[in-house]
């Protein structure tokens, strides 16, 4: 079994991200040693990158279309 996705947004930058879960969760820790802002929140995992892809398509259409 392939590792899990991960897709992350952020609010300063107001970009998604997507990466694999041992990524993600390398990235976080490493955050946590170095005192740093890790800038992105996960807001869905995922069993394929392109269902991660698909979803971050679906949010980002939500969210223009609420702006709008």
């Amino acid at each position: 079994m392939g590792d899990l996705w991960v897709a992350e947004y952020s609010i300063k930058q107001g970009s998604y991200h997507v990466d694999p879960l041992s990524v993600v969760l390398r990235h976080n820790l490493d955050n946590i040693e170095h005192d740093a802002d890790p800038g992105y929140v996960p807001i869905g995992v995922f069993q394929t990158d392109d269902e991660a892809y698909a979803f971050v398509a679906a949010h980002r259409k939500a969210r223009e279309t609420k702006a709008a």
